[in-house]
């Protein structure tokens, strides 16, 4: 299961990555919540989608995870519309 972990801190995407890897799964750890929307998609268009986004819902600089998550939802229409997301 691929995960996408996007927290602000190193050392908590350092022990969330662990974590997930120890499981069993991958991550890729994302530090900038402006930059999981088009992670996500690029994974969306080549085959290999996230199965799950852990995401911090306040980040002291840049966008906070309630934004991403709209950005996540808004690529994922978007791929919809035009035939490349499922």
């Amino acid at each position: 299961m691929p995960g996408l972990p996007g927290p602000d801190d190193p050392g908590i995407a350092t022990g969330i990555r662990r974590l997930l890897e120890r499981e069993g799964h991958a991550a890729i750890v994302v530090m900038n919540g402006a930059l999981v929307a088009p992670t996500w998609q690029r994974h969306q268009q080549a085959g290999i989608p996230f199965d799950v986004a852990l995401l911090d819902l306040v980040q002291p600089t840049g966008i906070g995870g309630m934004e991403t998550l709209i950005g996540v939802r808004l690529t994922l229409e978007k791929g919809r519309q035009q035939g490349n997301c499922t």
